[in-house]
């Protein structure tokens, strides 16, 4: 059971790491766009939405008509909000801030490396507990 609960966190951390590349790829598409007039910069998020989804819990995926009916209707996939920043425009109506694009960027980096490391160590304990066996 217990290796049951820690592929549920995979599917958790997996989330965490898909919104984290399309965090990137915005980041790197207003930065694309630094001078691109009347382009908007724009955001990601999704914690909110993944923390929502952690509430419900992840269901298994029927992939079989033999399988037992799945009432929990799925796996776990969590879209990502993408918007505009409501940052102040330049004059020629561009609102890239190169210096808070970069930001975002080395933060979403830590963020995802992170990620990275836990969902390596749930794993490494899913292997290690399975070859006890």
């Amino acid at each position: 059971m217990n290796e049951f609960l820690k592929i549920k966190q995979l599917g958790y951390l997996r989330e965490a790491m898909n919104g984290a590349v399309v965090r990137q790829n915005i980041i790197a598409g207003n930065v694309a766009n630094v001078e691109t007039p009347g382009y908007k910069a724009q955001s990601v998020d999704f914690e909110k939405k993944l923390a929502e989804a952690m509430g419900q819990g992840v269901t298994m995926k029927k992939t079989d008509n033999r399988h037992l009916p799945n009432f929990g209707g799925g796996e776990m996939k969590v879209e990502p909000d993408i918007t505009g920043t409501g940052q102040p425009a330049k004059l020629d109506g561009n609102n890239v801030n190169l210096d808070t694009e970069n930001s975002k960027s080395a933060m979403n980096r830590l963020y995802y490396d992170a990620m990275a490391v836990m969902f390596k160590k749930q794993i490494g304990e899913i292997f290690i507990s399975l070859r006890i066996r």
